[in-house]
């Protein structure tokens, strides 16, 4: 009889143990382990997220034909994935950039010879003249964004200041696309950035082709023009330097 009474006893206290502790349990299991987690989660779909609005806006850059184009467009881009549903998981907020939009856009020349290259902007069109054949060009985006916390963890203890957790977590990511217009990008003023021979515009606007005046070193004039008092070498529409005279 006396075996019984304490083997229920015991049981009795085990089970009140538990019930006790499964309150402390419960919280330590949402502060540690649920919120942390699902706050990750919201991190990396964050991260992912400003990375594809990085790559679409250097995309949507690169296939424009003017810079100014390509300044719209990738702002654009960046607005639309930004108020997505990825974005608004992620709490995406932009952090200045062009027209607030969170988003530079940039533009690279690299010399094909030196492979030197320079970087123009931001969100303006870089002071070169254009030159394909020695040159290679890009639009780069660099973007900017807070974001999260998903379940904002500001009033814990110990946590309040960790990016991602108690505060929102900043990440930027730069990506670069090829200029498929690279003509549309210059404001046509100024040397070839990363070397190469100097190129002007005409008088008359347009590129041209090159020519090579008496004193050598290469210029930029209108197509089949004539240099001043005749003479000279031109290149015909077909390629090629053939000679001209009065």
């Amino acid at each position: 009889m006396f075996t019984r009474s304490v083997k229920a006893y015991l049981k009795r206290r085990r089970t009140g143990s538990s019930t006790a502790e499964f309150g402390p349990a419960l919280i330590v299991f949402f502060l540690v382990i649920l919120f942390p987690m699902i706050n990750l989660i919201a991190m990396g779909t964050g991260a992912g997220t400003i990375y594809l609005l990085a790559k679409e806006s250097a995309g949507k850059a690169g296939n424009s034909t003017t810079y100014a184009d390509a300044l719209t467009a990738a702002e654009n881009a960046a607005v639309q994935i930004c108020s997505s549903g990825f974005g608004q998981f992620a709490k995406l907020k932009p952090v200045a950039g062009y027209n607030g939009s969170g988003i530079d856009l940039y533009v690279s020349d690299t010399n094909i010879s030196s492979m030197s290259t320079n970087t123009y902007g931001p969100n303006n069109p870089p002071p070169i003249s254009v030159d394909t054949n020695t040159d290679l060009y890009t639009y780069d985006v660099r973007a900017t964004f807070d974001m999260g916390p998903f379940v904002d963890m500001g009033a814990v203890p110990f946590v309040q200041d960790v990016p991602g957790v108690g505060k929102p977590a900043r990440l930027s990511f730069l990506a670069s696309s090829a200029a498929e217009h690279p003509e549309g990008i210059g404001t046509g003023v100024g040397p070839v950035a990363g070397g190469g021979a100097s190129t002007n515009l005409p008088p008359g606007g347009g590129l041209g082709r090159p020519t090579v005046p008496p004193g050598g070193g290469a210029t930029v004039g209108p197509i089949n023009s004539l240099p001043p008092g005749g003479g000279g070498m031109v290149a015909p529409p077909g390629g090629g330097i053939t000679g001209t005279g009065n």
